[in-house]
């Protein structure tokens, strides 16, 4: 664990060993619970990436849709 400081203009420096697993415009999301602070990459979802996953015969169910969906987010996130 390393100890960061906030700047006058609300930025944070991440540590360089923690920094070089990111690139400069990556996004992420943050969220806070008390004085703990959590920074989790986001990544964007392209559309393509699920459509080509999508049967072309009948129209899929809403269960199917969602499932689809987990699917493609799990695969990112083990890549990610």
């Amino acid at each position: 664990m390393e100890l960061v400081r906030l700047s006058s203009d609300n930025k944070i420096e991440l540590p360089s060993d923690i920094a070089i697993k990111f690139q400069p415009d990556d996004r992420f999301l943050i969220a806070t619970d008390g004085e703990t602070v959590l920074l989790k990459k986001a990544f964007k979802t392209k559309i393509t990436d699920f459509a080509e996953r999508l049967p072309d015969e009948e129209p899929m169910s809403m269960k199917e849709i969602v499932d689809a969906v987990h699917e493609c987010r799990r695969e990112r996130k083990s890549k990610g």
